[in-house]
């Protein structure tokens, strides 16, 4: 094969990595409108049932359930499915390890993302990997999956750590849900909310909602930041992949001046040959 071919063919390879590349920017591209778009119903959606939750527990109505004292630490890591989006895996486990040295002692960790969950492997506090989303449409379905999980370590000290968007101060979050939601229950409220339910139908009713909140906010900030970091590497690989194939067309034309060079060499060294031999037959 020339070294021309070569060229080609490896011109070609390199420009289906961009057709690939370019396909994956635009798919973050569209999921960013998506998030974009649900974002603020999310932050309003987990606001308003925080509130709801807040006026409840003041009353002194229902408690809701909480971290014992010295229970076991559950973290559950909000990573990626997929690649391509830089250190972003990388932040979260760096936090969960910082997590982890500050609050010794047994624990488990259930991991979001094939791509966060392969690096946990061997952990043996290693509680399993679900599958993270790779669209917007796929979060609902993933949540629903991952509740039952949740009931699995009732009791437990439970911690999220998942990104946040770029617009926000911290670049990875660490939420206590239940202690959050401990928190809520100091200071009576002197004038309780009437109910029609029975306080522990409220307050499993209540407790769904506020986790489904925080759920459907992590998921959403986790993926929005997920997506843009994908969006900047994407870029920076196709800058890169320009300018790699801008070096190869260039290199390409260099070739294939020198073949025509060489081509033309050979035609004129061939008819130099043939009037050598026309001059000596009339000489003859």
């Amino acid at each position: 094969m020339s070294r021309l071919s070569d060229l080609k063919n490896r011109t070609r390879a390199f420009r289906e990595i961009r057709s690939i590349l370019n396909a994956m920017k635009n798919l973050s591209i569209a999921e960013l409108g998506n998030l974009s778009r649900i974002r603020e119903s999310q932050e309003e959606m987990a606001r308003i049932v925080e509130e709801a939750l807040a006026e409840v527990e003041s009353s002194g109505i229902v408690r809701l359930p909480s971290a014992l004292s010295g229970a076991p630490r559950f973290y559950l890591l909000f990573g990626s499915e997929r690649g391509f989006c830089g250190d972003f895996n990388e932040a979260v486990l760096a936090r969960y390890e910082r997590e982890k040295a500050l609050v010794p002692g047994p624990s488990k960790v259930l991991a979001i993302g094939r791509k966060i969950g392969l690096r946990l492997e061997g952990d043996a506090t290693l509680a399993g990997i679900l599958e993270g989303p790779g669209t917007t449409g796929e979060i609902p379905g993933i949540i629903e999956g991952l509740v039952p999980r949740l009931s699995e370590f009732s009791g437990n000290d439970w911690v999220f750590i998942h990104h946040q968007a770029d617009d926000l101060p911290e670049k990875v979050l660490v939420l206590h849900p239940l202690k959050r939601a401990w928190e809520r229950t100091k200071g009576k409220n002197a004038y309780p909310p009437l109910i029609t339910l029975s306080t522990e139908e409220l307050a499993a009713g209540l407790f769904e909602q506020f986790l489904l909140a925080l759920l459907n906010r992590a998921f959403t900030l986790s993926f929005l930041a997920e997506n843009r970091q994908r969006l900047q590497h994407m870029n920076g690989a196709l800058d890169a992949l320009d300018e790699t194939l801008g070096e190869l067309e260039k290199h390409g034309h260099e070739l294939r001046q020198e073949e025509i060079t060489e081509e033309l060499e050979i035609l004129l060294l061939g008819r130099g040959k043939r009037s050598g031999r026309g001059d000596h037959s009339e000489s003859d």
